[in-house]
């Protein structure tokens, strides 16, 4: 009777499994990182683009009559900016609205999300669209006490 090593040795029959499972779960925990910071990507980019949307209004809002204009323009350059790269492809609108019998500046900004991923990895295939928009009233001075 011939006995093969692998009789004579039950462990030898599992050689290399322990590098499979070991692969398996580096693989795992490394796609689980990529989506945590996909993630924590996506919502520094809508937080940045709020506070950005924010500011902008207010300024354009307390900017007067006579300079709102230019304070709009300045907003829009401001707000590319500050938003960087993500600023250039970056859709902008600042508008005066009517609210509640007085009136009010509307800043709407939509840029694309960043990506964690390359794009030869399929980086532009999940991109989504950011969109914030901020309301900051217009104040009018009223007529003091007589």
């Amino acid at each position: 009777m011939n006995k093969s090593a692998a009789e004579d040795d039950p462990s030898l029959g599992e050689r290399g499994s322990g590098t499979v499972s070991t692969l398996f779960g580096a693989t795992v925990l490394l796609f689980f990182i990529l989506l945590a910071v996909q993630i924590t990507l996506a919502l520094h980019t809508r937080t940045v683009v709020d506070a950005v949307a924010s500011d902008a209004a207010r300024d354009v809002a307390t900017a007067g009559d006579s300079g709102r204009a230019l304070a709009s323009a300045r907003a829009e350059q401001s707000i590319r900016l500050q938003l960087g790269d993500l600023g250039d492809d970056a859709t902008i609108a600042i508008q005066q609205i009517a609210i509640d019998g007085g009136s009010a500046i509307q800043v709407r900004i939509a840029v694309a999300a960043p990506s964690a991923l390359p794009p030869a990895l399929g980086g532009r295939a999940w991109n989504p669209s950011i969109s914030r928009t901020a309301v900051a009233r217009v104040e009018q001075l009223q007529g003091g006490p007589t």
